[in-house]
């Protein structure tokens, strides 16, 4: 059996955004995306699920691309949003990795913000590592991607509404923003806009990271794709992770053991935190053997 008009017309859609925006929605929980463009079916006055007709108003209307664009990449972000997760990071991430690099040669933090939307959450990240560096000489990296150029554009700018600004720590707006008097908008400072590198990204393609990071944030991307594209991802994130690095995640979001084994493990399960590690074991078992080589001799008689 076929499939049916809906189905056939979907899937036409899917390949138009697909060609027309560089968008594979079939990565996507399908359930989000078909609520994405009923959105915009709706708002053009149409019955929903109604694609065929959609199809025809895209190919006749390009602004709509914009529209539909803006739909199915909407972020909604904050600075320092879910305030404790941000603590956490503060309280108990960053000094980790301070000592554990305090033992290397390497004296830089470098961090990957993906799906960064408009720039909150790299510059939040950015802000913490600020505060560290006044008391420790290390060198700071961060790279912010996304797919929406016009996010990125809003992000490069670094001017932010009130609105964006309601859980930030009053001493870090008084220190790291200037306040545009008379329009209620608050501008960053260089300090932490020029640690920040935005490019514009598909996560699955374009460059490819590896060995790079001492953090990958991803949060609250996670929870709009399938469980294959989820598969994919914890590859990207995996590879792209120094040894020992951090992948956070949303509160929300779980990605499920099977897929974990012998890359990531949960360093903390209710914030969403995990490490990358090595899990193969006969390597664990020779990394003891090599700790406590000595025990192989027998005592002296």
């Amino acid at each position: 059996m076929g499939p049916t008009a809906e189905e056939y017309y979907f899937n036409k859609l899917l390949d138009l955004i697909h060609k027309r925006l560089s968008i594979n929605c079939r990565q996507y929980n399908e359930a989000y995306i078909k609520r994405r463009i009923n959105a915009r079916i709706s708002a053009n006055d149409l019955e929903l699920d109604n694609y065929n007709a959609y199809i025809k108003i895209l190919e006749k209307n390009p602004e709509e691309l914009r529209y539909l664009f803006d739909a199915l990449t909407i972020n909604v972000t904050k600075f320092f949003r879910d305030i404790k997760i941000w603590k956490y990071i503060q309280n108990n991430v960053l000094p980790i990795i301070i000592r554990e690099k305090n033992t290397s040669y390497n004296k830089s933090i470098s961090v990957w913000s993906c799906g960064c939307s408009s720039g909150e959450e790299p510059y939040s990240i950015a802000v913490l590592l600020s505060e560290l560096y006044e008391k420790h000489n290390y060198k700071i990296y961060i790279t912010a991607t996304d797919i929406d150029e016009t996010s990125l554009l809003k992000a490069r700018n670094g001017i932010y509404s009130t609105e964006s600004m309601t859980e930030i720590p009053k001493e870090y707006i008084n220190k790291y923003f200037t306040k545009i008097e008379n329009i209620g908008l608050y501008k960053i400072n260089d300090k932490i806009k020029n640690q920040v590198i935005f490019k514009r990204k598909d996560v699955f393609g374009g460059e490819v990271f590896c060995n790079t990071f001492d953090i990958v944030l991803c949060r609250n991307m996670l929870i709009y794709f399938n469980a294959q594209a989820k598969e994919k991802l914890v590859n990207i994130f995996h590879k792209s992770l120094v040894e020992n690095g951090w992948l956070i995640i949303g509160e929300s979001e779980i990605l499920f053991e099977r897929h974990l084994k012998n890359k990531l493990y949960f360093y903390d399960e209710k914030e969403r935190i995990y490490r990358k590690e090595r899990r193969n074991e006969q390597e664990k078992t020779d990394q003891e053997k090599r700790n406590r080589w000595w025990h192989g001799y027998p005592p002296k008689s």
